[in-house]
């Protein structure tokens, strides 16, 4: 269909940790990547955290001490890192030649240090990658083994602590909770989006089955096409996007319509909006932008123990070092920066058919609307919560749930889609709609015994009076 000259590459990830069979136990499966045009592939490198001993860290055997002083780790070190006194740096020894003779950088540098003399040489076919003068800047720096030698750079673990992903993926397991009888990882999609798309593309996925490419396309601000010839696997999918709840990602502002602002964020949420251009509202709260295709906002971020945990990472370098630039910076495309204290649910969606098709609430096979005509069929949205009534458990991040009842439209109202009462509560979940492709809505003010019991930073608390609850719209 595309042709050999636009094959891109073969993955093969892993499904399972092994299978009884009479022959070779089958561990893996594969993906096949072409492109329409390979010359205009869209890619974006995806990064996985270092580990030693791991992927592309196999080399990392040795240790610059907080006095100066070079060894080797131990096994115990190797295994245990901690172990190793406070400022110590692990690295590994790289080369600081490149092919081709290149007059003056293939001299011969003369070298001093603690009263010996050290005598570097490249060869006739060889040259220094940074120049003489880069090679005794690296030198008077500390940053090279002192030794003679070609590779003697130190090349710090955590110059740049991920490596990128490759054509094999060796971390991902089949789906352990299935809902359908052929579904692939939620990991193994995700991947492929991120990696293949941006914020806003469009995503088909012309075998629906268990929805997993329609959820993680809704995940993460993409937007998206399933088809399926069975009414199962829709019915299934429109349960689970019903019932799903994502991350905020902040998201750049732009020319797209601004969500209502949104109450309590923390006066550091604040500084680091506004410096990123998010706009406020006229009482100083934060209005979220939500048009995902104006790209997705990423900080460099830090730990206490001086990690990079941000979306942004410093890629340092030989020729940085050497010519004392700044280095490269690196775009960890699925750490966006997350807006806490807000959840998102899945936003409007419609489902299609040729001729008018019987609801299958209970994606049992049984048709459950009960009409015989096409006039008979319910609006979409009173479908979508009826389907919401017979399946009324809302996920939440922390394997946390919460379980709706009395689930109606709204007496009057025309930004509410829905109104419920929590189980075992006797206060209003209500979810606000918000003008966007996205469909972002924030679920808001739960009484204090319902975040109690979910996750505090999942839900805000909505004022129960009429005249508090018009304030704060």
């Amino acid at each position: 269909m595309f042709g050999a000259e636009n094959f891109c590459a073969v993955i093969t990830f892993t499904k399972t940790t092994g299978q009884t069979r009479t022959l070779l136990p089958v561990v893996a499966d594969y993906l096949l990547w072409y492109a329409k045009d390979r010359e205009r592939a869209k890619f974006r490198q995806l990064y996985e955290r270092k580990a030693l001993g791991g992927e592309g860290a196999t080399e990392y055997f040795n240790v610059e001490l907080p006095g100066g002083e070079s060894r080797k780790l131990t096994d115990e070190e190797l295994a245990n890192p901690g172990l190793l006194p406070k400022g110590a740096k692990i690295f590994a020894t790289d080369s600081i030649v490149s092919d081709g003779f290149s007059g003056e950088n293939s001299a011969d540098i003369e070298l001093e240090h603690g009263g010996r003399k050290f005598v570097l040489s490249c060869g006739p076919k060889r040259h220094w990658k940074v120049g003489v003068e880069g090679v005794k800047k690296l030198w008077a720096m500390g940053r090279l083994m002192r030794r003679e030698g070609l590779r003697i750079y130190k090349r710090y673990f955590e110059d740049f602590p991920f490596v990128p992903f490759t054509s094999v993926w060796a971390d991902t397991r089949g789906e352990t909770d299935m809902d359908y009888v052929v579904q692939t990882s939620r990991k193994v999609i995700e991947r492929c989006l991120l990696m293949t798309t941006d914020p806003g593309d469009l995503v088909l996925d012309p075998t629906c089955g268990s929805g997993t490419t329609a959820y993680v396309a809704e995940q993460w601000g993409r937007r998206w096409i399933t088809i399926d010839t069975s009414r199962v696997p829709l019915a299934l999918v429109r349960q689970r996007l019903l019932t799903a709840t994502f991350p905020y990602y902040e998201v750049h502002s732009g020319s797209a319509g601004v969500s209502p602002a949104v109450s309590g964020v923390s006066p550091e949420t604040s500084a680091s909006a506004s410096s990123a251009g998010t706009p406020k509202t006229a009482t100083g709260t934060v209005a979220l932008p939500n048009n995902p295709a104006n790209g997705f906002v990423y900080r460099r971020r830090q730990n206490a123990r001086g990690e990079e945990i941000g979306g942004i990472v410093p890629h340092i370098t030989l020729k940085s070092v050497a010519n004392n630039e700044p280095p490269e910076e690196e775009v960890l495309v699925d750490s966006p920066e997350v807006v806490k204290g807000v959840v998102r649910v899945t936003g409007p969606f419609g489902v299609e058919a040729t001729i008018p098709t019987p609801v299958d609430f209970e994606a049992d096979g049984v048709e459950d609307s009960r009409a015989k005509t096409p006039e008979e069929f319910q609006s979409h949205l009173e479908r979508m919560l009826e389907a919401l009534r017979r399946s009324p458990v809302l996920h939440l991040p922390g394997n946390q749930t919460v379980t709706f009842r009395n689930v109606r439209q709204p007496a009057k109202s025309l930004s509410l889609h829905a109104e419920a009462e929590v189980v075992a509560q006797v206060s209003h979940l209500l979810y606000r709609r918000l003008p966007s492709r996205l469909g972002v809505r924030t679920a808001r003010r739960v009484w204090k015994p319902a975040i109690q019991q979910t996750r505090k930073s999942a839900l805000r608390a909505w004022p129960p009076s009429s005249s508090a609850r018009k304030t704060a719209r």
